[in-house]
């Protein structure tokens, strides 16, 4: 147990992603039943297994070689999504995205206040470390759940496109490139008396400089479809403005048709002749026809072509 806790910390980063994947995950309104939740409980113990499994056989700590890991950690979120949850395999990157990269920065921050208290080598103390863990965990599923959450969202449904996950995608990977510990050591050297701060500097300034990224592209988005949005509403208020002056105008030729028709009607009174009288009928008619312009089949803008032509 110590093992996996203080020298593998891909059990710790596992847990902390899958509490942000799950923060992440677009619930139905539907019940769960009881057999549907021991199932995707098992789901997520035997994922876990086979990670950490993966991580024992490939990964040698001996040397610090732990390159690994964190690909395994975004593995088991990326399946914990899409086939534990239940979601889509492009929301199921983009959330085990933004997981890997909360998780990593979490466990940076908690990391020294934990291997303090584990290193005693007493059960108590790996105890608390794993509770530790667990508090963090709840922690990182409020803030997924009830801070992030909302701006990836939609009325429940991600604001979700190819382009969008591919960066997003591409964003971990440079990040991974850049928090691994064999990139770092070459970028900074071995020199130094305190390159444990400045490594954990700068894997956090990495860290959060990616969910600034992630959030930038996130809000650029949200502005995109507000104005997209507003000028859809403009164009609509322009084509009812249009509509509304077809319609003043058929208004005012209507009035003066049925001034005409009443001179027209006057004028027949006093007709004797057969001939004469369908002449005037037959131009009352086609005056009248002016009715049937105003066309109405519920779109605004085919409404305006549609009379304006009939007119």
């Amino acid at each position: 147990m110590k093992d996996v806790l203080l020298i593998r910390p891909v059990l710790p980063l596992i847990i902390l992603i899958f509490s942000v994947v799950w923060g992440l995950c677009p619930f139905s309104g539907r019940k769960r039943s009881r057999v549907l939740l021991l199932l995707r409980f098992a789901g997520s113990l035997a994922i876990l297994a086979v990670v950490l499994l993966l991580d024992f056989l490939f990964v040698d700590t001996s040397n610090g070689s732990t390159t690994l890991e964190p690909v395994l950690a975004f593995l088991a979120g990326l399946a914990f999504g899409f086939l534990v949850l239940r979601i889509s395999f492009g929301a199921s990157l983009f959330t085990a995205v933004w997981a890997q990269i909360l998780s990593e920065l979490l466990l940076q921050i908690l990391m020294p206040f934990m291997n303090t208290i584990a290193d005693t080598g007493t059960p108590f103390g790996i105890v608390l470390h794993f509770v530790i863990i667990l508090a963090a965990a709840v922690l990182i599923f409020l803030t997924a759940r009830l801070l992030i959450f909302p701006i990836l969202t939609k009325d429940g449904e991600y604001r979700m496109n190819r382009k969008k996950v591919i960066l997003a995608a591409a964003i971990l990977l440079l990040f991974m490139v850049l928090t691994n510990y064999q990139f770092i050591f070459w970028l900074i050297g071995e020199k130094g008396l305190d390159t444990g701060a400045l490594i954990s500097v700068f894997r956090l300034s990495v860290g959060f400089a990616s969910l600034f990224v992630l959030y930038l592209q996130n809000s650029l988005e949200i502005q995109y479809e507000t104005r997209r949005e507003l000028d859809t509403m403009k164009q609509l208020q322009a084509m009812k403005e249009e509509q509304y002056l077809l319609s003043s105008k058929n208004i005012a030729l209507i009035n003066q048709k049925c001034h005409d028709l009443r001179h027209q009607i006057a004028a027949l009174r006093a007709l004797k002749d057969s001939g004469q009288i369908d002449s005037q009928i037959a131009e009352m008619e086609h005056a009248v026809m002016i009715y049937d312009s105003a066309i109405k089949t519920g779109n605004d803008a085919l409404d305006v072509v549609l009379t304006e032509k009939s007119l």
